[in-house]
Order: structure tokens, then C-alpha cells, then sequence
């Protein structure tokens, strides 16, 4: 089986500074650099969190609209509604070193294999059709770098890394088998939530366990 693990968390937010500013508040580290994605009419920033890292997104006010849904349902009205109230986390990628055999093995929730760039990066992710979350964001999308350098090769050290993710939802058990075949139940732990899907992450920080939502 190809070897998996957590790659990134997504963290949106309906503007790029608040978001920012609320890493910084919640965990005490400035999420930097970054850049645009094109193909999405978003932006980003990045923060390390040891062998994985937390992306800071949002909608650029200054892009032109995609021609596309945007990822991680940022086009939607319940998504828009949402972040109004803040930002919050709401995906994670699972990275892998062959998308098409893991693809291949996983459920159909994760849409198609699709080739993605930001600057001089070049990779590959599993992108829904419409832009929607699958398992409302418990399950990961994939990713895939090839041959560019993971985005954590030039990010400074932040004293911070993920010391565990948690799904909720109100059918948990739904999404056990898909976990299971991309090798990545022990990855996050599902619990069950009458109040909708949602994601929380387990942040050691200088300052201490951190929890992130």
C-alpha cells in the first residue's frame, strides 16, 4: 500500500488578514508567504507544523472569478455564511507519492486527479466537480507533489506541530471505509456531532496543547 499521511490543514476565512490574525491569537505563531492560485481566484499562507503545515485561505478580492466552483465550497452561501462568524478549519489534505493508485483505490466522494501550480510549485490534488468538502471536510482530499519540494522545505520552524485531528459529523461510520481504503483511519479520529460536520485539530505550541477549530 502506498504510504500516506497528513500533508496540510485548510484554514478559511473570508479575509486573508483575519485569518492570519487568528493563528496568531489561537496558536501564537504569523502564518507567511505564500501566494495566489490562479485556476481558483485564492489566496494563501503558510505556517510549518512539523512534517505537515496549516494553510491560511481565502477568496482574493482581486482575482477574477474562476471559471469553476472554487475548492472547499468557498463559492456557497452556507460557506460564506459561516465564515462571516469567523474563520475556521475546514479540510485537510492527505499526501501521498501515487495519487493514482491511491485514487484508484478510494471512494468517488474525492472527485478527479487534477493538476494544480502556485508560483514555482507544480502538483496534483483530487478536486470535486462542484467544489464541496467530501464528508463535509472529515474525509481528506489527496495530494501529490511529484518532483517539486514539499512547501515545508523553505518554511522557518514555528515551534508548533499537529499533535492530532478530530472529525465530526452525524454519520461518522459512513466514512470509515473510504478512511480505511486511502490508509488514513489512524489519521484522524471520527466522533459523532448532531450540529453538522466539522473539524478539530490538537496544536503543541510553546505555549502549550492549542486546540484549533
Amino acid at each position: 500500500m502506498t504510504s500516506a499521511e497528513v500533508d496540510h490543514l485548510v484554514f478559511a476565512a473570508g479575509d486573508l488578514e483575519e485569518g492570519t490574525e487568528h493563528i496568531f491569537e489561537t496558536l501564537g505563531i504569523r502564518p507567511e508567504g505564500g501566494g495566489m492560485h490562479e485556476a481558483m481566484g485564492t489566496h494563501n499562507r503558510l505556517a510549518r507544523l512539523g512534517s505537515c503545515y496549516l494553510e491560511v485561505i481565502a477568496i482574493n478580492p482581486e482575482a477574477p472569478k474562476p471559471l469553476r466552483p472554487r475548492w472547499f465550497e468557498l463559492d456557497t452561501e452556507p460557506m460564506r455564511r459561516m465564515l462571516r462568524k469567523g474563520p475556521r478549519l475546514i479540510a485537510w489534505a492527505l499526501r501521498t507519492d501515487n495519487i493514482v493508485e491511491l485514487h484508484r483505490r478510494s471512494d468517488s466522494m474525492l472527485g478527479r486527479v487534477e493538476p494544480m501550480s502556485r508560483g514555482d510549485l507544480r502538483w496534483k490534488l483530487t478536486l470535486t466537480e462542484d467544489g464541496r468538502l467530501p464528508g463535509g471536510g472529515v474525509v481528506p482530499f489527496l495530494i501529490d507533489w511529484g518532483k517539486s519540494n514539499h512547501p515545508t522545505a523553505s518554511m522557518a520552524e514555528s515551534g508548533c506541530s499537529l499533535a492530532g485531528l478530530c472529525g465530526f459529523h452525524p454519520q461518522p461510520e459512513r466514512f470509515r471505509p473510504v478512511l480505511e481504503s486511502l490508509g488514513a483511519a489512524h489519521l484522524i479520529d471520527l466522533k459523532t456531532s448532531e450540529s453538522g460536520p466539522c473539524l478539530a485539530a490538537l496544536i503543541k505550541t510553546p505555549g502549550g496543547l492549542k486546540e484549533l477549530r
